[in-house]
């Protein structure tokens, strides 16, 4: 009896070293690549609010290009080539 549990004690330690050597290394994987760059296309609804206004304004300052989803044009007081303003209510599908 004595022999089977060192044998299996002897298994199980060459068998974890073997793990052990073989364990998978993390390998640093690259981003999906844009055919634009790092460049995103956002949708902000509700882009008139405190939030969306902020919203926007950041996504402008780094380079994306923002759709921005409004009930009134007129209250969004913002001009920017990467910035196109659709009017529209989220409640009505039409």
């Amino acid at each position: 009896m004595k022999i089977i549990l060192v044998a299996w004690i002897l298994y199980t330690v060459a068998y974890n070293l073997a793990l052990i050597r073989k364990a998978p290394r993390s390998k640093k994987i690259a981003p999906p690549s844009r055919d634009w760059g790092n460049q995103l296309r956002v949708l902000i609804i509700g882009a008139t609010g405190g939030t969306g206004r902020q919203l926007v304004r950041q996504a402008l300052e780094q380079g994306h290009e923002v759709t921005a989803f409004v009930r009134n044009p007129q209250r969004l007081k913002m001009e920017h080539p990467n910035l196109r303003i659709v009017q529209g209510d989220v409640l009505d599908y039409a």
